[in-house]
């Protein structure tokens, strides 16, 4: 689960695979997102300016949504580990991978630039 930037909404993911956008002060849900095929995500991260967000799956990828159209607008298979557990997006835009290997993955939100830590 994650929290807007602004705090108005709240992200909720489950086994069922669906990623649920919330009214944080109704309680209302706004909007399913389709899941990215298969997969559940294990973390999910926004975007500064609340117009994606980014997930983590149990299958070696990680997602960009894209919430005006309420689906997957990139992804990006990590084979150098089983799944990636968690992702954080710095202040400068850089996506961060934490996968099974116990290692992080500074990754490139278009083009991967894939280095281990």
């Amino acid at each position: 689960m994650n929290f807007s930037p602004s705090g108005n909404y709240l992200l909720t993911a489950g086994y069922d695979h669906l990623i649920k956008l919330w009214n944080y002060e109704t309680g209302d849900l706004v909007d399913t997102l389709l899941p990215h095929k298969y997969q559940w995500e294990r973390s999910l991260v926004w975007t500064e300016d609340e117009k994606s967000i980014l997930g983590a799956s149990f299958g070696k990828t990680y997602c960009e949504w894209s919430i005006e159209k309420g689906k997957v607008v990139s992804d990006e298979i990590e084979m150098a580990t089983p799944s990636i557990n968690d992702i954080a997006l710095t202040d400068a835009g850089d996506i961060i991978t934490a996968s099974d290997d116990g290692k992080f993955r500074k990754m490139g939100l278009k083009l991967p630039n894939r280095r281990a830590f």
